[in-house]
């Protein structure tokens, strides 16, 4: 956070219609003193504040510029510009970004995790030599959290970390222990809302689909990777099985009735295209991925269109108000992650315009 008491007590000595000179004399400092001050080079002994405040008649916040309600604003600003930063591939200055903002307000929670996500590197498929250069600022950093804050998530997070750490000092069996005191799909916050209802009411439905949506998308990023990280299979065996899950997700009418499968479908084509690609998959076998994503995208869209729940989930899961167009955002965002051959390829913008028409 950033003091702005010099900058208050310039304006509150003017408002008093006092000198600095008038004013050194009441404090028993120099006039040197105050100068420096006002203008930022110093601040004020502790043991001043509350004379000054006294003297003011404001309080210590007040003097010390401490508006709770502004830095608020000023958190949420930069974590929503953090996240589009991530989003845009723009990961590089997110880091940044985030580093300054623990610097500036050391004192957040919310930033302290996302400071640690940093120096993790994610989390998944975490580097055990990154974790372990930031091991001790990261145990420091969770402890802070776990101490201090009441966010149950920003404290499972906390306990992820410190796992992670133990697990590439080669303590795995401590960071599982760690991890057991996690709840189960069972106990999950979602789950225990859904129990609130009584199953007769609209209110039991609503989040029993919501929840169907959510596990849906589980469950198609774990199928995805059933395929992929089988080591049993090779590579031409991973892109049959890849496309016998896919195809068996795209068979369902476009209704509401079957928008669980869809939304699996998209999960499941967006995990199978950014994988294989990330693992050095021909480029026609991710452009083939591109396509049935891009289907199954233009579905959800039509869903989204038409049916509230399919839109608030939507709306839950990317963190934002999804537009009117869902379908011409959705291509945007996987086209910052395309490599050049791939979305250069006269093959790829052909099935873009067909899409799109």
């Amino acid at each position: 956070m950033e003091l702005k008491i010099g900058e208050n007590i310039r304006r509150l000595r003017r408002e008093r219609g006092i000198t600095q000179e008038q004013l050194a004399d009441v404090l028993n400092v120099s006039c040197a003193a105050i100068s420096k001050w006002e203008t930022g080079d110093s601040y004020p002994d502790i043991t001043l504040i509350f004379p000054l405040s006294y003297y003011f008649k404001v309080s210590v916040d007040e003097l010390l510029g401490y508006d709770a309600a502004v830095i608020e604003n000023e958190i949420q600003a930069l974590l929503t510009k953090y996240r589009q930063l991530k989003s845009a591939s723009g990961h590089a200055e997110a880091k940044e970004l985030i580093v300054e903002g623990r610097k500036k307000y050391p004192n957040d929670y919310r930033i302290m995790m996302f400071y640690v996500y940093e120096l993790a590197g994610g989390l998944a498929d975490n580097d055990p030599e990154e974790l372990a250069a930031g091991a001790d600022e990261i145990n420091k950093i969770c402890d802070t959290v776990l101490s201090g804050c009441n966010d149950e998530k920003l404290r499972l997070d906390a306990i992820t970390y410190k796992a992670k750490v133990l697990h590439a000092g080669g303590n795995t069996k401590a960071a599982i222990k760690l991890l057991e005191n996690f709840p189960s799909f069972y106990h999950a916050s979602e789950q225990r809302i859904e129990q609130l209802y009584a199953k007769d009411t609209d209110d039991f439905y609503r989040q029993l689909t919501l929840n169907m949506y959510e596990l849906a998308d589980f469950a198609a990023d774990k199928l995805a990777k059933s395929a992929l990280y089988d080591k049993a299979l090779s590579s031409s065996e991973k892109k049959e099985k890849i496309l016998k899950i896919g195809k068996a997700l795209a068979q369902y009418p476009v209704e509401e009735d079957f928008a669980t499968f869809h939304l699996m479908a998209l999960a499941f084509w967006g995990v199978a295209r950014s994988k294989t690609a990330a693992a050095g998959y021909d480029d026609e076998f991710v452009i083939g991925c591109c396509e049935q994503e891009y289907s199954a995208a233009w579905r959800v869209g039509i869903l989204a269109r038409e049916h509230k729940l399919v839109k608030t989930y939507l709306n839950r899961k990317l963190m934002t108000e999804i537009s009117a167009d869902f379908f011409a955002d959705y291509i945007k965002g996987v086209e910052k992650y395309l490599s050049p051959s791939v979305k250069d390829s006269p093959a790829y913008r052909e099935i873009v315009k067909k899409h799109r028409e």
